[in-house]
């Protein structure tokens, strides 16, 4: 998650503003386990995310995409999302799914 650090580090430096974390599905996953990070909370308004899964892929290449239709999950490194959304707090949290979080 340095990567996603160092952007908001950046922006906060230039402007000076707090920045609201918001993804989609895997881009969900990520910023949950970015805004988890207690180094750079106070950067942070707060996280929305959108189809957040339950267990979230650190890469993803073309042949994953295969995973679409046989309901697997890729062969990446994967984390367990919702572990690291009690670390989230004490910033706002917005979370917007389906009838279930697939895991």
């Amino acid at each position: 998650m340095n990567d996603l650090a160092e952007v908001v580090k950046w922006i906060h430096t230039r402007w000076g503003e707090r920045i609201a974390l918001v993804g989609w599905s895997q881009g969900a996953g990520l910023v949950v386990c970015g805004a988890a990070s207690p180094e750079h909370k106070s950067s942070y308004s707060g996280v929305v995310t959108f189809g957040l899964p339950g267990k979230t892929e650190l890469g993803w290449r073309w042949r994953d995409y295969t995973t679409c239709v046989t309901g697997n999950h890729p062969d990446e490194l994967m984390f367990d999302t919702v572990k690291y959304l009690p670390q989230v707090a004490p910033l706002p949290f917005a979370l917007s799914i389906g009838a279930q979080i697939n895991t």
